[in-house]
């Protein structure tokens, strides 16, 4: 979603909410996430750093962190957390 205006990532946004509500799997990759937040349904958040998964979650655990903190002090406090239980 990076670049993409206002108008073209509703109707980004519209089509993968139709395609969802229809039982089709999406996989979506963003740099900013601002596509997130129109999304009627995420069901998983995965974090890569170096071409890797570093991080799997639900959106309500992951993104407040991410969007707080930014991406790499997001990773950061979500990995530390992991690693301690939580």
């Amino acid at each position: 979603d990076s670049g993409v205006d206002i108008e073209s990532l509703d109707l980004i946004a519209n089509a993968i909410n139709y395609l969802s509500d229809r039982g089709s799997s999406i996989i979506l990759v963003t740099h900013s996430g601002s596509i997130l937040n129109k999304l009627a349904r995420l069901d998983y958040v995965h974090i890569m750093l170096n071409g890797k998964i570093v991080y799997t979650g639900r959106p309500d655990g992951v993104l407040p962190i991410i969007f707080k903190l930014g991406y790499r002090q997001g990773i950061k406090k979500l990995l530390s957390e992991e690693a301690m239980g939580g």
